[in-house]
């Protein structure tokens, strides 16, 4: 097992000078359906329904057990009640405003001796993918409906990011069989362009390619619009 992290820079104002966090770049999330697939693996000879019904069951238990006023013990995690806030002397007693019942998390003696058998492997920090949210013709301050010649567009999103001398990113119109790079106007945050289309559009069903390349990146990642028909 190989957990991946990335290094970012320590913004705490107790941390040292000049110093750096770790940061594990997550493969995403496991819901229950994929829990449920990987204890039905092939040859187990436990099937999906039956899986489901185990840890639905584990669920309900452990929801009674805490209500109850248990301490939940397992093996990968033990869970606690425990009230927060302050109370103003012995006579004083739970009041919603101003106390909070809650549950206190911790590992487990599974996920306590776990970390013994991951390896670390240090990357680049995961960057976000550029995002395109709408396209705005700014001579109408509407939502953009057509392309046509020598038109300015407000493209909004994210993460939009140029880097200066970089050729190849950028803002291009593109069909199957031809893309154009489109001038830009102004980009003044990750958030927003402004560009200028060309007088040469392309034809058909066009969209809108957002290239960008993060800093101490060599890989270009991009994104699209929805597609526009055009009939010149």
């Amino acid at each position: 097992m190989i957990l991946k992290y990335a290094l970012s820079p320590n913004k705490l104002k107790t941390g040292m000078k000049n110093s750096y966090l770790a940061k594990v770049q997550s493969y995403g999330s496991v819901d229950l359906e994929g829990i449920v697939d990987r204890i039905c693996y092939p040859g187990s000879g436990i099937t999906k329904s039956e899986a489901k019904g185990i840890l639905t069951e584990l669920n309900n238990a452990i929801e009674r057990a805490l209500k109850e006023g248990y301490t939940v013990n397992l093996p990968f995690v033990k869970v606690k009640p425990s009230i927060r806030g302050q109370f103003t002397s012995s006579q004083d007693y739970f009041q919603s405003k101003r106390h909070q019942l809650c549950f206190t998390v911790s590992p487990g003696k599974l996920l306590k001796d776990l970390p013994k058998n991951i390896q670390l492997k240090k990357v680049h920090k995961n960057q976000k993918r550029p995002t395109v949210r709408q396209l705005i013709n700014k001579y109408t301050g509407e939502e953009l409906k057509d392309l046509k010649a020598l038109m300015v567009v407000e493209i909004k999103g994210s993460n939009f990011r140029f880097p200066k001398d970089d050729e190849q990113v950028g803002v291009y119109l593109e069909n199957k069989e031809e893309q154009v790079k489109v001038q830009i106007i102004s980009n003044e945050n990750s958030s927003g362009i402004l560009v200028l289309l060309p007088q040469h559009i392309p034809t058909g069903e066009v969209r809108f390619r957002i290239v960008v390349r993060y800093q101490h990146h060599t890989e270009l990642m991009s994104c699209y619009s929805l597609p526009f028909q055009v009939n010149l």
